[in-house]
């Protein structure tokens, strides 16, 4: 996978997350006034557990969901959008021969397992997983609109409802699985 598609993915999904607050700030001179995200997890469900909560609505959850398996949820939201980042972090040496479907199915099953407060909070996250390779046009990056319309990752209309995206990075010690659901409207 080109290297290069990481911040081009982070920075639409950046430049999404920041295009309402912004505009909310310059109309009404004040930061969003959504309420700010909350942990998705059960408490004390997994080791290492903990929440920390950031600027403009933002915030992290971080878990050891297993004995290798690290656990990173990015949370933003405002009054137009909604955004679940899923971080699936493993070794690098566990991973390096595994394909794309792997890696989607790897994440369906560690995310659909989650202990969340909602157990049906992902349901739409999962099914997008479960048929993401066959619904995209890019190899490296997995995308799709709420609405069933394709546009790049990160680029789904205001009318599509929002999407998901689907990319697997390899950093020099780890892969970092990355799922993540955004809505808007």
């Amino acid at each position: 996978m080109p290297m290069k598609t990481a911040p081009v993915l982070y920075g639409a999904l950046i430049c999404l997350a920041l295009l309402v607050p912004i505009a909310s700030r310059a109309e009404s001179g004040d930061s969003c006034n959504f309420n700010p995200p909350s942990p998705l997890l059960l408490p004390k469900a997994y080791a290492k557990q903990a929440f920390r909560s950031e600027k403009d609505n933002r915030a992290v959850e971080f878990a050891q969901i297993d004995k290798d398996v690290g656990l990173e949820i990015h949370l933003s939201q405002c009054a137009d959008f909604i955004i679940a980042e899923f971080i699936l972090i493993l070794p690098r040496d566990a991973g390096a021969t595994r394909d794309k479907q792997y890696w989607l199915d790897f994440a369906a099953v560690e995310i659909g397992r989650l202990k969340t407060k909602d157990p049906q909070a992902n349901a739409d996250l999962l099914a997008f997983l479960k048929k993401a390779a066959t619904n995209s046009s890019r190899r490296d990056i997995f995308s799709a609109c709420r609405d069933g319309s394709f546009a790049e990752a990160g680029q789904c209309s205001w009318d599509s409802l929002g999407g998901f995206i689907f990319e697997v990075r390899a950093t020099p010690s780890a892969f970092r699985i990355s799922a993540t659901r955004y809505v808007s409207g």
